[in-house]
């Protein structure tokens, strides 16, 4: 009896289990403190009434997220699967008082002290080519080649900014560094690295619901020798020009300041290998059976991109399911966006099934609308010969 029992059950697992082919695009640019309706408000003529309200509006930190992702895999009903996936992430972290330089310039915030620290920018390039096996129906592990197309990092450390009372003197204290990939041949999908990473997800039923851990892009690239590693430290004060006969002037003397600046900012840039750790991702679900006519299922969800979100982005999601077709909407906060809706539908059929999603459902209102995201998918059920035949 006990082996008749453990035979439907094999045979059970099969039955549901199926190959098919996926394919899958994203693209976004989000951010934490500039919405669509300042850009509307922004242009032409900027208002000093303007400036003050965006600049108002503006955290100490600001943050902008960039992400196009792009990838395609097979998976076979024996439980692995192979595929690739080319991702850019970007992400750039700037202060309060570098926008507000930018808009009102030195003349009017003579006497203050501004700190244009920190500002970090980061952007990377590659595309894996992984292999996932499943261990068992609730743990499969993945392991990837790298390749490193571009990557670029700036991290300022130290920037101040003063002009003092009636402007007699300029004065900056500029600490960085920043590291940029081959930049002699500018292809996209150029070989300047190689690596690996590896990845896990665990899974399990619960009660009315199940719950899902997954970590992935654990690893590293190596960048090739001629990877750029730069250095700056500079201090800078600026007095003005002593003019002692004004007839015989000639601007040799701004040329020189300027060159003086020019030379103090090129650092210090050296030619090497760099090992890069590539920013790898956590994401857990926990999601729960309803019994309500307006959602029949809830999750509760956490994200972390590691060094591109400032902080865990947290969602939660009420799902309905009308037959072969389930409409999502959701919330989230954190990560490198503001808070704001988001949405999903996913039609299932037995052969073709389609996703499309947003994570930033806000469109409606200008005022709410931090930026723009799309994504797609697309699956291909692919039966097997006996199947096909039947079918006919």
């Amino acid at each position: 009896m006990r082996a008749l029992t453990l035979i439907l059950l094999l045979a059970t697992k099969v039955a549901f289990s199926q190959s098919y082919l996926e394919t899958e695009y994203q693209i976004g640019l989000l951010n934490s403190s500039i919405n669509a309706q300042h850009i509307l408000d922004g242009s032409g003529f900027l208002s000093n009434d303007f400036k003050d309200q965006f600049i108002n509006d503006l955290d100490e930190d600001n943050y902008f997220f960039i992400q196009q992702e792009s990838g395609s895999k097979y998976r076979n009903a024996k439980g692995w699967s192979v595929g690739f996936k080319n991702s850019i992430l970007g992400s750039i972290q700037f202060p309060k008082d570098l926008v507000e330089l930018g808009l009102y310039g030195n003349g009017q915030l003579i006497g203050q002290d501004l700190s244009l620290a920190p500002i970090s920018v980061q952007v990377v390039h590659f595309t894996k080519l992984f292999y996932d096996q499943e261990i068992n129906e609730n743990l499969s592990t993945s392991i990837a080649l790298v390749v490193g197309h571009q990557f670029a990092n700036l991290d300022v450390k130290k920037g101040l900014f003063n002009t003092a009372d009636l402007g007699v003197s300029v004065n900056y204290d500029l600490e960085l560094e920043a590291q940029f990939s081959d930049t002699t041949n500018l292809q996209i999908y150029s070989f300047n690295g190689i690596g690996f990473a590896f990845g896990a997800e665990y899974k399990q039923d619960i009660e009315n619901g199940k719950i899902s851990f997954a970590i992935n892009d654990l690893g590293i690239i190596r960048w090739n020798n001629k990877t750029s590693n730069l250095s700056i430290n500079s201090q800078y004060a600026f007095e003005g020009i002593e003019i002692n006969d004004i007839e015989n002037f000639n601007d040799s003397s701004i040329t020189n300041e300027l060159d003086k600046i020019e030379e103090d900012l090129k650092g210090v840039t050296v030619k090497e290998n760099y090992h890069y750790r590539l920013p790898f991702r956590l994401n857990a679900k926990l999601s729960q059976n309803l019994n309500n006519k307006i959602a029949n299922e809830l999750t509760f969800g956490v994200d972390y991109i590691n060094n591109f979100y400032p902080s865990p982005r947290w969602s939660l999601q009420f799902h309905k399911d009308l037959k072969k077709h389930r409409v999502s909407l959701g919330y989230h906060v954190g990560g490198a966006e503001h808070a704001g809706f988001e949405f999903a539908y996913a039609y299932s059929g037995d052969v073709n099934q389609i996703k499309v999603y947003t994570k930033q459902a806000n469109y409606f209102n200008p005022e709410s609308a931090y930026g723009i995201h799309f994504g797609i998918g697309i699956r291909k059920i692919l039966k097997p010969k006996q199947e096909k035949k039947n079918d006919k």
